[in-house]
């Protein structure tokens, strides 16, 4: 008979299981993501009250649960540490099973059942085996004391790592210089998805980007040095090349835009999620300390959750986004806007303003409003936003697509957070469809710049201003690749970004061959962001540093090879032209998407697509369609146009569908086919479509669904019986 453990033995057991199955896993990926850090303002105290609380008073926790138990007699103390051992050594057996391959509950959930309950068995049952926990329950130390030495994340704690902030690294003031500069950061936009045929920015779908690119010069050449924010941001702000071993901060990145200016500039800036400027030049983290533990907690508690957890159980989960903060408040935020919608509908258009769904939204809008004639110049304001990154919830006009499907085909690659090798699925339609989210997206990403030139030319800073709009990557929608992992077939899509460049009007144009493209001024001059910085500088009549790697694009410079730093960093590849050619990528576009008439990108079916448009009454129409249910049905059936969110997805569920090959179905609203859409591979029985938002009318619709099959003259609609599918209450 086991003899009656100590409470420490109790502890050094569960802390040795804990380190293993919980700790470890999470601290190795904090460890490679030291923006985690950088996006929650966290420093040396937050860190290492993250550490206290989860090496040592989790658990002190949980063998304070034994030792309560104990009080309460022998079976209750053999019953509850049986339950914590299980649990621990389930969730160890449960990364395992994935690590292997295992990715579904039906096969992960069993394996770790077996696992838990074999080990709390063999725990109470054979003194090795407590012998064994009692040796491993060094990882109790080793794993913190592991974490907190990894250089990302020493260099964010230590005590010494404050010297490197001092000052000391600023750069030659621009002597007399009052121009203001307008720095945006688009996260993640790839540069063919702005493109129309002619390769230019869509003058129809990006107005205020092509009207930005008129009065200044787009270099559409232009290529990141990363693939990856944590390293392509650091590398627009120092003008240097990625380094592997940089956390996105500035204690590792020294000599930055912001010390080059801090002699002569003041600086609003937002960073989403790296902390560049320095705390003496833009101000501390303006939440409390509390405040921010307790946002680290709860995004802690959903990464736990992802890294836990098989890919059919993240369903309900909220989605990671590489802004590495707040993961739950978009998900929060669309439950209780839906829920108001139902409650009161003629609030909607009251609520839109001060409850973003998005709240990267909000962010910059405050951003842009902030820019005030008072302001005293020269001033940076720099903005890098993640509007333009996943996940893809905003529509054109900056209202939020309400009636999002949830069902796995349309998911995009959930990897966490600086792992990107989850791939999308090999379903083109289901693929095309996440695509068009994102297109739409961006047209709200231009309204914004569309708006931030309004807010410069209304405070009279516009003429004098340098503005400067570009992304930090690119990204690719393709079946079967991941979204962001480098390989030579997504070269393009991922190296290739905007870049417009708008001078002072008192200052030359850059001395770079142009051409005039139907009101775009173009160069095609090979170009990287690194040479944001050194334009910078000689725009507003200073020394170009010494330090950067980049050149100044005011001025011709030589042929060079540019490079794009790949594998966390760890590789450079070279970018010759094949590397950087938009034509493959461009053409998958318009082919499923067409040109900008097409307003709200519907992509176009692979049948049926010259159903689109016709009158139900001008269609051969039969019964027998079966049954479908409609999610939120009866948003549909009495639209709100005004309100936010508004129903855009029109998805469901076709019944009694066999799994076989996928169906068609066309959508017709007030009596005219509005899109055509078809079942999905990966889940044969769900559906979704998106008619145009101007399909619809304010208060009652028709809405009808139709199962599209061949007939001897040609198409026959089959009207479906339409059901009410999921709702919110």
């Amino acid at each position: 008979m086991q003899a009656r453990s100590s409470p420490y033995r109790s502890w050094h057991h569960l802390a040795a299981l804990w380190a293993i199955a919980l700790l470890q896993p999470l601290f190795d990926l904090l460890g490679r993501s030291p923006e985690f850090f950088a996006a929650h303002h966290a420093g040396r105290a937050e860190i290492l009250i993250l550490v206290a609380v989860l090496a040592v008073a989790v658990p002190l926790l949980l063998a304070a649960l034994v030792w309560l138990a104990d009080l309460a007699g022998r079976r209750a103390r053999s019953i509850v540490l049986g339950t914590i051992v299980a649990l621990l050594a389930g969730a160890i057996a449960m990364q395992a099973a994935r690590h292997a391959g295992l990715d579904t509950a039906k096969t992960v959930l069993p394996i770790a059942a077996i696992a838990g309950i074999g080990t709390a068995i063999a725990y109470h049952a054979f003194s090795t085996v407590r012998a064994f926990l009692s040796i491993l329950s060094v990882a109790a130390l080793v794993v913190p004391a592991w974490f907190l030495a990894r250089p990302q994340v020493w260099r964010l704690w230590a005590p010494h790592a404050s010297a490197e902030v001092r000052g000391e690294a600023a750069g030659p003031g621009a002597e007399g210089s009052d121009t203001p500069i307008v720095l945006v950061v688009l996260d993640e936009t790839p540069l063919v998805s702005l493109l129309d045929a002619d390769q230019k920015i869509d003058p129809v779908l990006y107005p205020h980007l092509a009207a930005l690119a008129r009065d200044g010069v787009w270099f559409r050449n232009t290529t990141t040095v990363s693939d990856y924010t944590r390293w392509a941001l650091p590398a627009i702000l120092s003008g240097q090349q990625p380094r592997p071993e940089a956390a996105p901060d500035a204690r590792d990145y020294r000599r930055t835009l912001f010390t080059m200016l801090a002699r002569d500039y003041r600086f609003e800036s937002v960073e989403a999620v790296t902390r560049l400027c320095p705390d003496r030049l833009c101000g501390p983290a303006i939440a409390p300390l509390t405040a921010r533990l307790g946002m680290i907690g709860s995004d802690l508690k959903i990464l736990t959750l992802h890294l836990l957890l098989p890919s059919d159980m993240k369903q309900g989960l909220p989605k990671l986004t590489d802004d590495w903060a707040n993961f739950g408040a978009a998900a929060n935020a669309a439950r209780r806007r839906r829920a108001a919608a139902r409650r009161h509908r003629n609030r909607l258009r009251h609520l839109g303003a001060g409850d973003d769904l998005s709240q990267r939204a909000g962010i910059a809008r405050r951003f842009i409003a902030g820019i005030s004639r008072e302001d005293p110049q020269p001033t940076l304001y720099f903005l890098h936003t993640m509007v333009s990154h996943t996940p893809y919830e905003l529509l054109p006009g900056g209202r939020t697509n309400g009636t999002l499907s949830e069902s796995k085909a349309l998911r995009f690659p959930n990897a966490l957070p600086g792992t990107y090798k989850e791939p999308w699925p090999d379903d083109e339609w289901a693929v095309s469809q996440v695509y068009q989210r994102h297109l739409l997206q961006l047209e709200y990403c231009d309204a914004l710049i569309g708006t931030l030139v309004r807010r410069l030319k209304q405070t009279g800073l516009y003429d004098r201003a340098l503005v400067i709009v570009l992304a930090d990557h690119g990204a690719v929608i393709e079946p079967g690749v991941p979204r962001r992992d480098y390989m030579p077939r997504t070269s393009a899509d991922i190296s290739r970004v905007p870049l417009i460049v708008k001078v002072p009007a008192h200052r030359p144009p850059p001395a770079v061959p142009t051409q005039l493209v139907d009101g775009q001024r173009i160069s095609d001059v090979a170009a990287e962001t690194i040479d944001v910085l050194p334009t910078i500088a000689e725009a507003i009549g200073m020394r170009v540093p010494s330090w950067v790697d980049g050149v100044s694009l005011f001025s011709p410079s030589p042929p060079r090879t540019r490079t794009i730093a790949v594998d966390s960093a760890t590789r450079k590849v070279p970018l010759d032209a094949a590397a950087v050619d938009l034509a493959g990528p461009l053409r998958r576009k318009l082919d499923l998407f067409g040109s900008s008439e097409n307003r709200f990108r519907l992509p176009r079916p692979p049948r049926y697509g010259d159903l689109i448009g016709k009158t139900v009454a001008s269609l051969r129409t039969a019964p027998g369609g079966g049954q479908v249910t409609v999610d939120y049905l009866s948003e549909f059936e009495r639209m709100d146009l005004e309100g936010d969110p508004v129903p855009f997805d029109v998805a469901g569920r076709l019944e009694h569908a066999d799994g076989g090959d996928p169906v068609y179905l066309a959508v017709a609203v007030n009596g005219v086919v509005r899109a055509v859409t078809r079942t999905w591979m990966e889940d044969p029985q769900h559906w979704l479509a998106t008619p145009p938002l101007t399909a619809w009318q304010q208060g009652k619709n028709d809405l009808r669904i139709f199962l599209v099959t061949d007939g001897a003259g040609g198409p026959v609609l089959r009207q479906c019986t339409v059901r009410a599918g999921r709702d919110e209450s």
